[in-house]
């Protein structure tokens, strides 16, 4: 059985006047057998956390939000096994951001990490924290505009990853030990900004990973006991291929023959900078 899980919060653009009415809610669905879960997030202004759950629910949220401007949603139909989780807007005024005290609101989402989920999330003017770690993974969407986000695997994916799909506009965005994700192929697509990929982990099979970014700095750390082949294509990007060797149109990290496990790496940067950190492998 699918679930289909979508939360939706401020849209980009809206904003919280001075005046609030802060108020708290939380819903949630305790696990009936099912084995696949479909989670769409969206969530346009605030902080947000994703974790998982260390209880029985197939999933939990617990939301503060401006109650003059906005109420929220819990819908759930049994016939299609769709969830739908919220806010939307209270009346027909005009909002808008101005400040970063008008960004109280906050979200706290916990899936369950017994089911297979395929994640497709969404963010705007949001901190957001979202720990992968421990998830049955099989698919994932994270996109921000202008955001600061942290994505962590601090756990092994307890499932077969086959796509991780990253994309930061206007944003400060870093991804922790994305060899824990299990992933077979993934992709970051970057606008303005500072980012960085931790290639930390522990990686059971070979991967691949296709960067690209527009403008800012790209920061790959990548362990010293990883092979990797590197590729850049490059355009008033700097670039210092420490640990490497070049080997026709690609760069060969030392020892590369002799490692267990691969990562071929593509990048495409226009302007900016692309860094290369080696590190120890229990970092």
């Amino acid at each position: 059985m699918r679930l289909l899980l979508t939360i939706t919060g401020l849209l980009p653009g809206t904003a919280v006047a001075s005046a609030q009415t802060m108020r708290n809610t939380t819903v949630s669905r305790q696990r009936h057998g099912e084995e696949t879960l479909n989670a769409r997030i969206e969530f346009g202004a605030g902080t947000f956390t994703l974790r998982p759950t260390n209880s029985t629910a197939l999933y939990r949220m617990a939301l503060l939000y401006d109650a003059e401007r906005f109420s929220p949603v819990s819908t759930f139909t049994s016939d299609n096994q769709q969830l739908f989780l919220g806010v939307q807007n209270v009346g027909n005024g005009g909002l808008r951001v101005s400040s970063r005290r008008h960004l109280a609101q906050n979200a706290v989402v916990e899936l369950s990490p017994e089911v297979n989920i395929s994640l497709d999330v969404t963010f705007g003017a949001v901190e957001a924290s979202l720990e992968l770690g421990g998830l049955r993974l099989t698919d994932g969407r994270i996109r921000t505009t202008a955001s600061k986000s942290i994505v962590r695997f601090s756990q092994p994916n307890t499932a077969e990853c086959s796509t991780l799909e990253l994309n930061a506009g206007a944003a400060e965005f870093q991804a922790i030990k994305l060899g824990n994700s299990g992933c077979h192929e993934i992709s970051f697509d970057g606008g303005v900004g500072e980012v960085t990929l931790d290639m930390s982990g522990e990686w059971t099979h070979d991967a691949r990973l296709a960067a690209r970014v527009s403008m800012g700095g790209l920061t790959l750390r990548l362990p010293r006991d990883l092979g990797v082949e590197l590729t850049v294509d490059r355009f008033l990007a700097s670039f210092s291929p420490a640990g490497f060797v070049r080997q026709g149109p690609s760069y060969i990290s030392t020892g590369y023959e002799g490692r267990a496990r691969h990562l071929h790496i593509s990048i495409t940067s226009k302007v900016g900078e692309v860094k290369i950190e080696w590190i120890d492998p229990q970092k």
